[in-house]
């Protein structure tokens, strides 16, 4: 399934314009519980990755920690996909929440928040990025923010950890950052051993 494929703007901003990244400097972060919770959140992934857990079972438990500590409506794991026909592309590869009946969905790598993302290399926070990405308005519940970091594994960029909220009192904010952050840091870590123990 395809996002983009039938998608047509009546009117689309700029990245630009829906990039609000640097108003989280302005945001009060949350207490230190949410800290904690995300440090038991990566103690349990370590534990499942320990456990010899596949691929798709570390990344569906990636999501749900990621949806669990940030308190967010949907998140999810997208990873970069080489296309037969054309440019790579972007595939969520497993979703958590709201969105879940979207996983396996795709979109451009070089014209959605995820590719944008790994091309600033650094957490990004988009509002209403349908505005720009005009294929997201197919998405319901409608995204008002989403909080989106890049995974790059071995030095190169393999996708993207997000979370997203559906309602405008639900702001992500510098504790979000540095969770979501800790939770792709370390998936990264597992994600390039395991291409490691993959023969050439």
């Amino acid at each position: 399934m395809a996002l983009h494929d039938t998608a047509v703007p009546l009117w689309r901003a700029r990245v630009e314009d829906v990039l609000i990244t640097g108003e989280l400097r302005y945001r009060i972060p949350k207490n230190s519980d949410f800290v904690a919770k995300a440090r038991s959140k990566e103690r349990f992934l370590k534990e499942l990755a320990a456990k010899n857990a596949s691929t798709h079972e570390l990344l569906e438990a990636l999501a749900r920690a990621a949806r669990e500590v940030s308190n967010a409506s949907a998140a999810g794991v997208s990873r970069v996909e080489p296309s037969l026909q054309g440019p790579p592309l972007i595939r969520w590869e497993t979703v958590a929440g709201a969105l879940a009946r979207h996983a396996g969905a795709t979109s451009p790598r070089d014209w959605s928040p995820s590719g944008t993302t790994l091309d600033c290399k650094s957490p990004q926070l988009f509002l209403y990025p349908a505005r720009c990405f005009h294929y997201l308005h197919k998405i319901e519940p409608a995204i008002v923010e989403s909080l989106v970091v890049p995974i790059f594994v071995n030095g190169i960029p393999w996708g993207t950890l997000w979370v997203v909220s559906h309602e405008e009192h639900r702001n992500f904010d510098q504790t979000d950052v540095d969770a979501i952050s800790g939770l792709a840091e370390f998936a990264s870590g597992v994600l390039g051993q395991l291409a490691k123990a993959i023969p050439a």
